[in-house]
């Protein structure tokens, strides 16, 4: 009889051992699927976010540039104002592309021509890759801030942005 019950006693010993444990293994595989479901969803809105976000850069990089652009603007008008020569404005603007990342300002009239620059003898070519700039020339816009591109094709990325004049 001592047998007998220390048998029973062992089989219901290993019998809710395994029931226990196909029970932790049960529980532990729906947790780990509801995390599984959990970490995809943020991955995904992870994803989601992080594509748009180069667009909301460029367009404020851009914003910020047309506001760039126009105090440049003004500040060429203030310098014709002023009767500044030409060559003393493009020696300033020279120094600005030669101390902060800005490597191109100018200001060209109608035509296209010229006006001040920190590039010397600059060719404004209105017909090839600065055609975007003829709606400004013409008064049609007020601002424009083109999108990031490498110009040259050594990888290096060149964003440009104008305004029409303020005098």
């Amino acid at each position: 009889m001592l047998i007998l019950i220390a048998g029973l006693l062992g089989s219901a010993v290993v019998f809710v051992a395994a029931a226990i444990g196909w029970q932790a293994r049960h529980a532990i595989l729906v947790q780990a699927e509801a995390d599984g479901v959990r970490i995809a969803s943020v991955l995904a809105q992870t994803a989601a976010v992080a594509s748009t976000v180069p667009e909301e850069i460029e367009d404020v990089i851009g914003r910020q540039m047309v506001a760039e652009a126009l105090l440049t603007a003004h500040l060429f008008d203030i310098a014709r104002s002023a009767g500044i020569a030409p060559t003393e404005v493009n020696a300033r603007l020279m120094e600005i592309s030669a101390r902060t990342s800005i490597s191109e300002i100018w200001e060209v009239d109608e035509q296209g021509d010229v006006i001040f620059g920190s590039v010397p003898d600059l060719e404004f070519d209105l017909q090839g890759e600065r055609a975007e700039f003829l709606p400004l020339l013409h008064g049609e816009r007020f601002a424009i801030a083109g999108p990031a591109t490498d110009r040259d094709g050594e990888g290096v990325l060149f964003k440009y942005a104008g305004v029409r004049g303020v005098s």
